[in-house]
């Protein structure tokens, strides 16, 4: 990450959390979704793509992807858009009831306006019965670990694309085809559903590549080091103190020299000597 001020107020939490994502590295997935306009009721979630960190895989359920299974073609009846998303929801459910001991890392889907609360609640409303929860104890907030290590500078000055994707970009990471939330609802709406799924894959993408900067972070601070700048604190002392012993030797050096001479007055040539040896040892310190 760039432009790295100091760590936050929880690092053992940070270290904690990290902890658990390598031990589960082979079993981690990111998880973010789409959904209609939030200040509109009801919300419907349109579309939730994963990504399985063990292999790269990346999957997609979506309304538009139930629909194309039953047949359906044209613009679809808000009948038809309750019907696919209950059983687009289903099959979601039935894959995190498969991957209960999964860590599931997201960003931001925090409350019952946009998280993991706000899509159990619609799955209910749309008839479906004991959904298979992802447990809390299994989730990973990663943009509250993003502001625990940078705090005020976490947040982007411009973010048009969603603080996401504006993060994403700060870094490098390339986020073309991902859009604002109002925007990937108006995407729905349009019936633009394939600029609706890339807009979605890159947001896993970049959470996933965010969360591999956090982790590369996290490290590298628990070993002294910057990489920011690109040298280790570590290693930068050890540099500085051997710049003063030789400094303080050199010096040590050159008035027992110059009292050797005065005091035995060996000939210039064979000090010269002895002092060019003393001055490679000097140079192996």
């Amino acid at each position: 990450m760039t432009n790295t001020p100091a760590i936050g107020q929880h690092p053992s939490a940070i270290n904690r959390s990290i902890a658990s994502l390598e031990a589960n590295a082979n079993n981690t997935i990111i998880v973010h979704y789409t959904c209609s306009d939030l200040s509109k009721s009801p919300t419907r979630v349109t579309s939730i793509g994963l990504l399985l960190r063990s292999d790269g895989e990346t999957r997609i359920f979506s309304i538009k992807k139930e629909a194309e299974m039953a047949g359906a073609g044209g613009r679809l009846t808000e009948n038809q858009k309750n019907l696919f998303e209950k059983a687009m929801l289903k099959r979601f459910y039935r894959f995190v009831r498969l991957n209960q001991n999964a860590m599931w890392v997201h960003w931001s889907m925090k409350d019952s306006t946009f998280g993991f609360a706000a899509i159990d609640h619609r799955y209910r409303v749309l008839g479906g019965v004991k959904p298979s929860v992802v447990l809390n104890e299994r989730r990973i907030d990663l943009s509250v670990l993003v502001k625990q290590l940078y705090l005020p500078k976490f947040e982007p000055t411009v973010r048009p694309k969603g603080k996401l994707l504006a993060i994403a970009e700060n870094n490098g990471l390339s986020v073309i085809n991902g859009v604002s939330g109002k925007s990937e609802a108006n995407l729905f709406d349009a019936g633009n559903f394939q600029l609706l799924e890339q807009s979605l894959i890159c947001k896993v993408n970049s959470i996933s590549s965010i969360l591999d900067l956090t982790i590369m972070e996290v490290q590298n601070r628990n070993a002294v080091s910057s990489p920011v700048r690109g040298f280790s604190l570590r290693n930068l002392l050890t540099g500085w103190i051997k710049w003063i012993v030789f400094a303080s030797l050199a010096v040590i050096g050159f008035f027992v020299k110059h009292r050797l001479e005065a005091l035995v007055q060996k000939p210039w040539p064979e000090l010269g000597k002895t002092w060019d040896a003393f001055s490679t040892l000097l140079n192996t310190l």
